[in-house]
């Protein structure tokens, strides 16, 4: 009997929630509703975090969690290398799966 039914499959990267990529090099004015809505232009975001330092302002990177992996690599396809605010994205996968 397998209980395992809700657990992805075993070579799947995809959590329950979603998958993430990093993207970095983000403009220093660029904080999560609008790295949100930028990659929601693409695929449905499950969230969108930007790194803040102590004095809470951006550090120029962050993290979007995709719904699925086809959806992240789409995200990585369409805005690894578009400009945002003068500056050259760059979006990979990310380590985490949630």
């Amino acid at each position: 009997v397998n209980n395992n039914f809700n657990m992805p499959a075993p070579n799947s990267r995809a959590g329950p929630q979603g998958v993430s990529v990093s993207v970095s090099n983000l403009p220093f004015q660029c904080n999560w509703k609008l790295l949100k809505d930028t990659f929601a232009q693409v695929a449905e975001v499950v969230r969108a975090d930007v790194a803040l330092d102590e004095k809470n302002q951006s550090k120029g990177f962050g993290t979007v969690v995709f719904r699925n992996e086809q959806d992240a690599q789409l995200a990585i396809r369409e805005f690894d290398g578009v400009e945002m605010g003068g500056r050259p994205l760059a979006v990979r996968m990310g380590n985490n799966r949630f």
